[in-house]
């Protein structure tokens, strides 16, 4: 973390908005079902305007996690654009350089720096 620090300073808008986007998406994937609850019960208990805000707010929420997800995954693409190459050749090196019994089930090619 010590190598990756001082190009990760120069780019943490990107890696946090990264991150705060993956939390805002599950925050968005995990409140969904709660919302669609909501609406079955007012369906059940025949309440149409509870119904029409419940399923607004449940479209929100949905475009919300599209929103997020879209951002998240532009950010988190950008983030290890801006790192120098000798960087990602030493996160490449390290990773290639792990035994291959615990590689073998994970990648069948060894990452090869461009």
């Amino acid at each position: 973390m010590r190598v990756l620090w001082p190009y990760l300073r120069r780019h943490a808008g990107t890696a946090a908005g990264a991150v705060i986007t993956t939390i805002l998406q599950a925050a968005a994937i995990l409140w969904q079902p709660f919302l669609l609850q909501k609406v079955l019960a007012a369906i059940i208990a025949n309440q149409q305007a509870t119904v029409l805000t419940l399923g607004l707010q449940l479209l929100l929420v949905a475009l919300l996690g599209i929103v997020a997800g879209i951002f998240n995954t532009v950010w988190a693409a950008q983030t290890p654009c801006g790192l120098p190459q000798i960087c990602v050749r030493t996160c490449i090196s390290a990773f290639n350089a792990l035994p291959t019994p615990i590689l073998r089930p994970l990648v069948r090619h060894p990452l090869v720096c461009a």
